[in-house]
């Protein structure tokens, strides 16, 4: 068995131990049900607020990222045909023609 904790591991019991925390917060807090839950929905508010930038960051990479990929796909196949189908030096363009070699 492997000593190392996996990423993934580690992320989960990062958020499990977030979430109890949370948990016990809320119910050992001095403050009553109703001002409670203000609190926690104002906080939470917050936190996506700050989160928004991120987001926007990461829509735009994945954004880039796919164009890339497609301009990267339309110069490979543009580069097969070119060649005649990829069949190497001896420009084999058919699929019977590569079967056969």
């Amino acid at each position: 068995m492997s000593d190392r904790i996996s990423g993934g591991s580690l992320v989960l019991a990062f958020a499990a131990g977030a979430a109890f925390g949370a948990i016990a917060g809320v119910l050992l807090a001095p403050a009553p049900g109703r001002e409670t839950r203000e609190n926690v929905r104002n906080r939470l508010r917050e936190r996506v607020g700050d989160l928004e930038p991120q987001r926007q960051a990461i829509e735009q990479a994945v954004r880039a990222g796919l164009e890339c990929f497609e301009r990267e796909t339309r110069l490979a196949a543009a580069s097969v045909d070119a060649t005649g189908g990829g069949g190497g030096e001896q420009g084999i363009g058919t699929e019977e023609a590569r079967v056969k070699s």
